[in-house]
C-alpha cells in the first residue's frame, strides 16, 4: 500500500472513532452509539480489531450504526489516541504473528544445526 493511501485511512478511522466516543447519539447512556456515513472498508477495519460493532445498515446508502467496543474505550482512555494505540497495540500484533509465522516456516533449521553440531562432536578425534 502507498502511503497516501495509509495516511488518508487511519484519518477517517480516527474521525469515526473520535466521533463515536466523544459525540455519542445518546451521551447519557453507559454505552456510545452513533450513525455515521461512512465506506465499508473502515467499518470492516473496526470490527476485525474489535473497536466497534454494527448494528446494521441503516438504509443502503453507506450510512452505519456503530456502537463502541472495549478496545475502542482504550484507544481514548488507556492511549494517547488512535496514533498512539496503532503503534503499541496494532503493529506489535502484526509484528508478533509475523514472527510466529516465521518461526513455523523455518522450524527445520535448528534440527540441521543440532544434527551437524552431534556429527562433528562424534567425528572429532
Amino acid at each position: 500500500m502507498n502511503k497516501k493511501y495509509n495516511i488518508e485511512f487511519d484519518q477517517e478511522i480516527e474521525r469515526i472513532l473520535t466521533e463515536l466516543y466523544h459525540n455519542p447519539l445518546n451521551p447519557d447512556s453507559s454505552d456510545k452509539r452513533i450513525v455515521i456515513k461512512t465506506q465499508y472498508k473502515f467499518i470492516q477495519y473496526l470490527k476485525e480489531n474489535d473497536l466497534a460493532n454494527t448494528l446494521d445498515s441503516v438504509n443502503g446508502n453507506g450510512k452505519y450504526g456503530l456502537f463502541l467496543r472495549k478496545n475502542g474505550y482504550e484507544v481514548f482512555e488507556k492511549y494517547a489516541g488512535w496514533n498512539d494505540y496503532k503503534k503499541k497495540v496494532i503493529e506489535e500484533n502484526l509484528k508478533s504473528e509475523a514472527a510466529k509465522n516465521l518461526s513455523q516456516r523455518f522450524w527445520w533449521i535448528p534440527i540441521i544445526i543440532s544434527v551437524i553440531a552431534l556429527l562433528v562432536a562424534i567425528f572429532k578425534p
